[in-house]
Parts: structure tokens; C-alpha cells; sequence
């Protein structure tokens, strides 16, 4: 019967106690109590993972899709533009609306959605500003 206690040579030539090496004789490491400092630091990680505001995944996809369905007859990928590219056909039409002060139909629907999408528009933030001049309060805009 071999001796469980004999110690052997390393590989890096340092003599070690076989029972170090072993997972059955592996020390259990002290648990030693948390300071003060330390428990309000945990009470106040996990107080503010409470307060974080999460969202349901059904919640979420309910958003996308209303997002992409108020948008969709916009996306010049999903639906062709009205009147036709002029880099892809002969159609010069959308530069003349383009270059036009009065806006399209499309554009006055989209403007609709927020008043962001008015202020993002060059045109529509001119007739906002046309608007604002005729109620006597276009320095808000400027």
C-alpha cells in the first residue's frame, strides 16, 4: 500500500505535498462576514436593478411593428417612391418636388407623426416658421 502522504518532485523541480494537488484535499477558503459598508453597497445595487425599468418582449415587438407600419409607405426599400428615382429612370420629378417650396402630400402626412418630423424637414420647418410669424411668436423657433 502506497503512503498517501509522500511527497514528490514537481515538474519544475519544488517539492510539493501530494495532498495540495489532490481536489478531495483542496482547503476551504474562510468565509469571513461582510462589513457594514458592504451590505449598503449590496442593498443599494440591488435596489437600483429593481427600480430598472424592463420591457416585455411582446411589448417590444408590439412597438416595432407599429413603428414599421406607420413608416413603411416611406421606406424607398419596402415600397417604391412615388415618383420614380431619378438616378435609376428619366424621370426628373422628384428634384422639381424636391426643389419646389410647396410640399407634397407625402411629406404634409408625415409631418403628422410629431413635431420632429416637421423641424427635421427644411420645408416644414419653413412653414412652421411661416406658421409661428403669423401668431406672432417666431423667435421661439430661432
Amino acid at each position: 500500500m502506497k503512503n498517501p502522504h509522500k511527497t514528490r518532485k514537481s515538474v519544475y523541480g519544488l517539492q510539493n505535498d501530494i495532498r495540495t494537488h489532490s481536489p478531495t484535499h483542496t482547503p476551504v477558503p474562510e468565509a469571513k462576514q461582510p462589513t457594514e459598508e458592504e451590505l449598503q453597497e449590496q442593498i443599494t445595487f440591488w435596489q437600483l436593478q429593481l427600480d430598472r425599468h424592463r420591457l416585455k418582449m411582446s411589448k417590444v415587438a408590439e412597438s416595432l411593428l407599429g413603428y414599421t407600419e406607420q413608416y413603411v409607405e416611406y421606406d424607398p426599400c419596402l415600397t417604391p417612391p412615388d415618383p420614380s428615382n431619378p438616378w435609376m429612370s428619366d424621370d426628373t420629378t422628384l428634384w422639381e418636388l424636391e426643389a419646389s417650396k410647396e410640399p407634397g402630400q407625402q411629406r404634409v402626412k408625415r409631418w403628422a407623426f410629431g413635431i420632429n418630423e416637421v423641424l427635421k424637414d427644411p420645408v416644414g420647418r419653413e412653414q412652421f416658421l411661416k406658421f409661428l410669424e403669423s401668431e406672432f411668436s417666431s423667435e421661439n423657433l430661432r
